[in-house]
């Protein structure tokens, strides 16, 4: 039997979207290398590889007469309502370069999970894809795994581990999806050579998950396994052969466990750190639900939830609601979340009572219809992959990357086409072909992805080449391309905002403050609002620019750099009790759950200084040292804090010129110190601050730019 085309471009899909999907699709701006830019451009292109094999499967089979489940019929009725919602939500986002990808991954999910359902005709279709997927899995497993070889022999043995994703925890939610599914391949493969692949494959991605020292991802991994089992078990797979190799394979698992399982150990042992995690997903859910309940049924628009959660915000800032279900509610409203949560019930639902019902059936021992796999083995691993998924969705954004999002379609669509080959009875029977209307839909949907896919291309593909000019043709050039890819991307406000620095640092204000009006208007957000202000602000304008700033902060009133450069515009302006009011917000932030309880404790947020020195300067003008002193030490630790962890925090974005910026803070902050410490009479004080001056000039004489 020949491959079909469709089946070509859906493993295609997968593949991309498994190895290079792991960023996030709102992620516009590539560092200037090679790899960036594909794992930027692969994710829109993959979304067009699954539209175009679910147009080309569906056109393939339209005259094809089949009876579909009716339990299958309504899971794909709650997914199309569902997506459908999320769709329209776009268009009140106040962000549309972050709402577009979301719903390109919500249609090509659709389009991923109809292409691979196609499979259900062919046991080695249906295989095959699960092959893809669990391969794509083996390979970005084997590269965080030698992640952690480079920073074990380097002498850092507690690195977690990222391999193509954005962050530790969205791999484990890959990992978890992709083990009970390469676990089922093992028990189901015929050939020795597969299940030796799969071994490894099990080896590696296990380790993997054990390496991103993802508590919640090993304990959805546990339930997953043990569903696994207990499907297994109830539809009567778990025999002979099959027991053994599960035995041989979970002794594959425990092995791996022994060697690898010492950083997560370590960091379970970590209460400090297990608490403070739980508390902030604690209060970022307690946040979300406030937006939910503040539109309960459009939510903010589809990709918002970034910026439009910071008024909302108990705790310090994140990107994500840390919870898939609830952030959906966010960005698209309740009904389209509750949508999608039915329809998952309602396809685990079909997939465990279909496996219940084919208890006694022999497993296949020749390959009529594809090689001779036992399908229920197989619905299981899916079953329990989308379940792990899903359960470690609700204390991640999981389905917020394209790499996951495609990982949940691919398996709920794995379980739905095994299940319907297990049904008893014939699976051709009356006529019932596929109405014109559905091929319509489909290829709508193929169309709209393309659209979004081929601006997106071009636009990043001359963003990143302007980037990259910058160094080394000069800004000019780099300010050009950036034009180019705006115009590529007619939606995307990042762009324009870059384009606007790059004029604004020429000269060019004029252009700049073009630029900066169409980022506005395409995105009203509080950083929009925040590069208009800062180019208004470099041009002397500070009653203007703190005009804008002022707007930032009722969109994002815990934006610390915005707040500080409002207190400055407003400062200088002749606003000083308003700076005052300001600078004082700032301390109340820092020394409440805004600043005490953040997303990544580790990353210090040296702006909150400012608030201390801003109330300590006006102390001093005003002739009240006494005063000043106690303010001026509250924000010295918070320079000394991020002085000593200078080079750690060039993994968060901190520059030469950001450390440059916080040394001269500090010698600041010192210097006025010790002068207020003598005017009080506090001696010990001042010769502190004096002493700790000097071994700050030392050590920025000495000390290598961080990176």
């Amino acid at each position: 039997m020949r491959t079909p085309a469709w089946a070509w471009l859906a493993g295609l899909a997968i593949l991309l979207l498994t190895v290079w999907g792991g960023y996030l699709g709102d992620r516009r701006v590539p560092d200037p290398a090679v790899s960036e830019w594909i794992e930027l451009v692969a994710t829109p292109m993959a979304w067009v590889a699954a539209g175009l094999a679910a147009l080309a499967a569906l056109w393939r089979n339209a005259g094809e007469a089949r009876i579909v489940p009716t339990s299958q019929r309504v899971s794909a009725a709650l997914f199309t309502v569902g997506a459908v919602l999320a769709a329209l939500s776009a268009f009140w986002s106040p962000a549309k370069q972050d709402a577009l990808p979301m719903v390109a991954g919500v249609v090509g999910s659709l389009a991923m999970g109809l292409a691979v359902y196609r499979s259900e005709r062919s046991r080695r279709l249906l295989l095959g894809l699960a092959l893809v997927f669990v391969t794509a899995s083996s390979l970005v497993a084997l590269r965080g795994v030698g992640e952690f070889v480079v920073h074990f022999l380097s002498g850092d043995r507690t690195w977690r581990v990222f391999a193509t994703f954005t962050m530790p925890n969205f791999l484990a939610g890959l990992l978890v999806a992709s083990i009970p599914l390469t676990l089922a391949v093992g028990l189901t493969a015929r050939g020795g050579r597969l299940v030796a692949a799969t071994a490894l494959g099990l080896l590696l991605q296990f380790g993997c998950l054990l390496l991103t020292q993802s508590r919640m991802g090993i304990a959805s991994l546990l339930v997953a396994i043990g569903l696994l089992g207990a499907a297994c078990w109830v539809s009567g797979a778990l025999v002979g052969h099959c027991r053994r190799r599960a035995l041989a394979l979970l002794g594959v698992m425990l092995v791996v466990a022994l060697l690898a399982a010492g950083p997560a150990v370590a960091r379970l042992k970590a209460s400090g750190d297990q608490s403070y995690s739980a508390r902030f997903r604690a209060l970022t859910w307690q946040g979300a639900t406030r937006m939910v309940a503040a539109r309960p049924l459009q939510g903010f628009g589809a990709g918002s939830f970034a910026t439009a959660y910071p008024p909302y915000a108990v705790v310090g800032f994140t990107q994500h609601a840390h919870n898939s279900y609830l952030q959906l509610g966010c960005d698209s409203g309740a009904p389209a979340a509750l949508c999608i949560l039915a329809a998952l019930c309602c396809a685990w639902f079909t997939g465990w009572r279909t496996l219940a019902a084919s208890k006694g059936a022999t497993a296949p021992t020749v390959a009529a219809h594809g090689p001779a796999v036992d399908l229920r083995v197989l619905a299981a691993g899916a079953l329990a992959g989308s379940v792990g998924l899903a359960l470690h969705s609700a204390f991640d954004s999981d389905l917020y990357v394209p790499a996951l999002t495609s990982a949940m379609a691919v398996e709920l669509a794995l379980l739905l086409a095994a299940a319907r080959m297990l049904r008893p009875g014939p699976v051709m029977a009356h006529q019932a072909p596929i109405r014109p209307v559905s091929r319509l839909a489909v290829g709508a949907m193929a169309l709209g992805l393309t659209a979004y896919a081929v601006p997106t291309f071009a636009g990043r593909t001359l963003a990143y080449q302007g980037l990259g000019a910058i160094a080394e043709s000069g800004p000019s050039v780099a300010y050009d391309k950036l034009v180019e890819a705006a115009a590529s991307e007619p939606w995307n406000a990042e762009t324009r905002l870059n384009a606007a620095m790059l004029a604004s640092s020429a000269g060019h204000g004029p252009d700049a403050w073009r630029l900066l009006m169409e980022a506005t208007r395409l995105s009203p957000t509080g950083k929009s609002f925040y590069r208009a202000g800062k180019h208004l602000q470099r041009q002397g304008r500070m009653a203007d620019a703190a005009t804008w700033f002022d707007r930032a902060r009722r969109v994002d009133p815990h934006f610390v750099p915005n707040l500080v450069a409002l207190a400055v515009a407003w400062d200088a302006s002749g606003r000083g009790d308003a700076a005052q009011r300001v600078y004082a917000d700032i301390v109340r932030l820092y020394e409440g759950p805004i600043g005490m309880t953040r997303a990544i404790p580790e990353r210090i947020e040296w702006e909150f200084a400012e608030g201390y020195l801003g109330l300590a300067a006006a102390a001093v003008k005003a002739g009240r040292p006494r005063e000043a002193v106690p303010q001026l030490q509250s924000g010295i630790n918070v320079l000394r804090a991020f002085w000593e962890a200078r080079q750690s925090q060039a993994v968060y974005g901190a520059d030469a010129a950001e450390v440059d910026r916080v040394a001269e803070r500090y010698e600041w902050a010192l210097t006025t110190l010790e002068a207020s410490a003598r005017a009080t009479g506090n001696a010990a004080a001042a010769s502190d601050a004096s002493a700790e001056q000097g071994r700050l000039r030392d050590a920025r004489a000495l000390t290598p730019a961080p990176g």
